[in-house]
């Protein structure tokens, strides 16, 4: 059952130390969090079986690669389990106590560093909020050493308040995860008694230098300020260096930017010692090693607006390093100018392997794709919680009813049509490429829906003088349409003119093949289809004889001649699952149409479009496709066509029967817009700036709904609501209980937080408590909190405001919109008693 937490974050601490497996594990190495952690290379899993894995309380064990085939990783143990790699989209999970971690791969080679800081990990950051900015009080190494850097408030005595210099978390991001930004280079208030820059911006100094420093691997950009003080203050054109790359607190710094130019970022290399001993080694731009030049070997060149992955190694002819114990601090005292992402710190220089290595992981990571995991099922137990890495898309087929769902960043999707257990999975809403061709638009190609590599394309294969023109018998997409969403034609099965050299009506129609044939066998098969009209009025032309020919296939692999429809009766639809040869495992199988069980051989479907599901038994050969729409008739020459697909689901095992009533209602939804299922969480909670999917459903969150980011899903109801960021929405109509909350917090800028919806429904009565965030300072107007883009029903009336917290500071009134529920705010501004 469910009832666990399922969350997509990675937390500020955890209590981890070894671990105890039910499975064989390598020995301890590596720290995580403060905290050894056992590792284990590689989980394969072997086709339907349950690996249990034990971690007891206050220990940690890591998967590097979960691979194999179909089957349940168990985790039980009050522990953690952390995953850092997927290549097994097959398994389900099932977390009966304790923590699984979906978290980012991280190469070996950054255990070697002597500093390894990273923004993403929240969990190496610890921030104080001052004003609405989140300042950077400590940045742990993040594995856990105790090694950290913290800001200096040393400062000249011209240079005042140093405690305001302090870096803080950008409110820019790169790739969708965090970054820590130092400030602007340049104050034009702060420059020292002559008037020269200085800078304003912060610094930190590690607790523990780098005595020896001969490579450095970042992940960093200037700040947008640095290309315009040349050109706003002309008198530091040329006369002032940018700020640093490799730091030093005392002395000069390792590596910096070139002096300052106009209208463009200073070059990144100079070197303030005498010897070029950084200049004269090899500098990496988003891993490729820079063109040579005059000064060094490698370096000086503009690695322009934005961030880049840079990589410095110092000369070797003379086992040249330096002392590295700061961040974004320049030998003259300038500080600031850089955001900063992740920075690595090697006392060794790296092999050109694990150098590659490394700089191929920071570019996909803060540059490249965001990651992606994708898992057959979750079920997660009351007391235990699932969590996923910041920035990373996550896509589960099923989560189990009653679970605790929070994502604070990121994609996070759960659609039972995205089940990675099928071998084979084509929609026509996605994934063709099309060719247009006198008004048509003919499918060259349909590719596979879950991104395996397999694709279908188009038979054009002429079968002898009775099928001309094989190039124009291609499936297209169809004039109509279902449920306002395309589908796919493979043309009629008959036209009279197309028949053989005897007359014997053979069909016409299009048929696709796939590019990778199924190997392990057809279990069980969803679709949405249905034959075209033609079908139950075939007999009597063209020498089509009453149970002479059959319908067409829906699973069909012409090479053993298994797996199409029965036999074409005058009148009415041909019936499912008929077979010639080896038909035991259809025969003894099951063949529902629209839920409904439809007799093998002798049931015939009405007309129109159905969910199929057709459920194999497990004795006798297997169906091994690799075709839609193609089929051998009588003579026997190809028969093609005569179908329409919307969607098409093939897999090698058979399906549990919560999966089953998931795919079909999933299907009906989408497809024919009825038989919405309702997924009933405990809590959901949707970040400011993620989103949270619910494809073709609707979502009861019995407890409380936080919702600072997008809720795409059908309809919502919750019970309470909390808003705590400024644009929260939901996709579809919002139902609020009788007798919720909404808590919205007032932001520093003065309005409440607020949601929209499609829809907003109230219930009946309840009450909305005003929470003012820190640096909160009333301004006064109306500002809306809950309100919908479409229609508004219900009223105040029963509804309460709860505003005491900010009731020294303004009045608060609740006010009722055309839209929705608004606020009414009036500061009550600065009291002076003179006496």
């Amino acid at each position: 059952g469910g009832g666990g937490r399922i969350m997509s974050r990675i937390p500020t601490s955890f209590a981890c130390i070894a671990a105890l497996f039910a499975l064989p594990c390598g020995a301890a190495n590596g720290m995580w969090n403060g905290y050894e952690e056992t590792r284990m290379a590689e989980l394969s899993l072997i086709a339907g079986t349950n690996a249990v894995i034990d971690v007891a309380e206050g220990h940690v064990t890591v998967i590097d690669k979960i691979s194999g085939s179909r089957g349940t990783i168990t985790k039980t143990g009050e522990g953690v389990l952390r995953i850092t790699m997927m290549r097994n989209q097959k398994a389900s999970f099932n977390v009966e106590a304790g923590k699984v971690l979906f978290d980012r791969q991280v190469p070996s080679v950054c255990e070697e560093a002597f500093f390894h800081v990273d923004a993403s990990r929240a969990d190496t950051l610890e921030l104080e909020e001052d004003g609405g900015t989140n300042f950077v009080v400590r940045w742990h190494d993040v594995r856990g050493n105790g090694n950290y850097a913290t800001n200096s408030l040393w400062s000249p005595a011209w240079r005042p308040n140093p405690e305001k210099r302090r870096a803080f978390i950008s409110p820019v991001t790169q790739n969708g995860l965090p970054v820590v930004d130092f400030g602007p280079m340049l104050f034009n208030g702060l420059t020292n008694e002559v008037g020269e820059i200085q800078g304003y911006g912060a610094t930190m100094t590690f607790t523990k230098a780098c005595p020896a420093a001969r490579e450095v691997c970042e992940v960093i950009s200037d700040t947008p300020d640095v290309a315009t003080i040349a050109v706003d203050y002309p008198r530091f054109y040329d006369a002032v260096h940018g700020v640093s790359f490799i730091s030093s607190a005392s002395g000069s710094a390792g590596n910096y930017r070139e002096k300052l130019r106009k209208n463009g970022y200073p070059n990144v290399f100079y070197d303030s010692s005498n010897n070029y001993g950084w200049t004269k080694g090899r500098v990496y731009l988003d891993g490729t090693a820079t063109s040579p030049n005059s000064i060094g070997t490698y370096g000086k060149f503009s690695a322009g607006e934005g961030f880049h992955v840079l990589g410095f190694t110092s000369r070797t002819n003379d086992d040249y390093s330096v002392k590295v114990d700061a961040f974004a601090r320049y030998y003259n005292n300038s500080l600031g100018g850089q955001r900063l992402a992740e920075y690595l710190v090697f006392t060794n220089r790296l092999t050109a392997a694990d150098r590659s290595t490394l700089q191929s992981y920071l570019k996909d990571k803060w540059k490249g794709a965001i990651p992606a995991y994708r898992i057959s099922s979750l079920t997660v137990a009351d007391g235990a919680s699932v969590e996923f890495a910041p920035g990373v898309s996550v896509s589960v087929a099923n989560v189990a009813d009653g679970s605790d769902v929070e994502v604070s960043g990121g994609a996070f999707e759960v659609n039972s049509l995205n089940n990675p257990d099928a071998f084979f999975h084509v929609d026509a809403t996605k994934n063709l490429t099309l060719e247009a061709a006198n008004g048509t638009n003919f499918v060259a190609r349909w590719d596979d829906a879950l991104s395996n590599g397999v694709y279908a394309t188009a038979s054009t294969a002429k079968f002898g003088a009775y099928l001309p023109d094989p190039e124009n018998r291609r499936p297209f997409i169809s004039a109509e349409t279902l449920n306002g969403l395309p589908v796919v034609d493979f043309g009629s099965l008959l036209v009279p003119s197309h028949t053989n050299e005897t007359g014997y009506g053979v069909g016409y129609g299009a048929s696709m093949k796939w590019s990778s044939r199924m190997t392990a066998g057809c279990m069980e098969l969803y679709a949405v289809m249905r034959d075209t009209e033609d079908i139950p009025t075939l007999v009597g032309n063209s020498n089509v004889k009453n149970e002479a020919e059959c319908g067409p296939a829906f699973v069909c692999d012409p090479e053993s001649t298994r797996g199409w429809r029965g036999r074409i009766t005058a009148g009415v639809y041909p019936p499912p699952s008929y077979d010639n040869s080896y038909n035991t495992p259809q025969r003894l199988g099951q063949n529902l149409f629209d839920g409904k069980a439809v007799n093998f051989k002798t049931g015939h479907p009405s007309a129109g479009y159905h969910v199929v599901n057709i459920r194999m038994a497990a004795s006798g050969t297997l169906f091994q496709p690799q075709w839609f729409a193609y089929m051998k008739s009588k003579d026997p020459k190809y028969s093609h066509g005569g179908v329409r697909i919307a969607e098409y689901m093939i897999f090698s095992n058979s399906l549990s029967n919560d999966v089953r009533d998931a795919t079909y209602t999933a299907l009906r939804s989408k497809w024919f817009g009825d038989a919405k299922a309702v997924r009933t969480l405990r809590n959901l909670s949707v970040g400011d700036g993620a989103s949270v999917s619910f494809p073709w459903k609707n979502v009861t969150v019995t407890n409380n709904l936080a919702l600072s980011g997008a809720l795409v899903a059908d309809a919502v109801a919750a019970a309470s609501i909390t808003l705590s960021a400024d644009g929260g929405s939901a996709s579809g109509a919002l139902t609020v209980a009788d007798g919720a909350t909404v808590t919205a917090a007032l932001l520093a800028g003065g309005a409440p937080a607020n949601a929209t919806a499609a829809a907003l429904a109230l219930s009946g009565g309840g009450t909305v408590i005003l929470e003012p965030e820190a640096g909160f300072s009333p301004v006064s107007g109306t500002y809306p909190v809950l309100v919908a883009t479409g229609g508004f029903s219900g009223s105040l009336a029963g509804w309460t405001l709860d505003a005491a917290a900010i009731s020294d500071r303004a009045e608060a009134t609740l006010v009722a919109g055309e839209d929705g529920i608004y606020v009414r705010l009036s500061s009550k501004g600065t009291v002076l008693t003179v006496r």
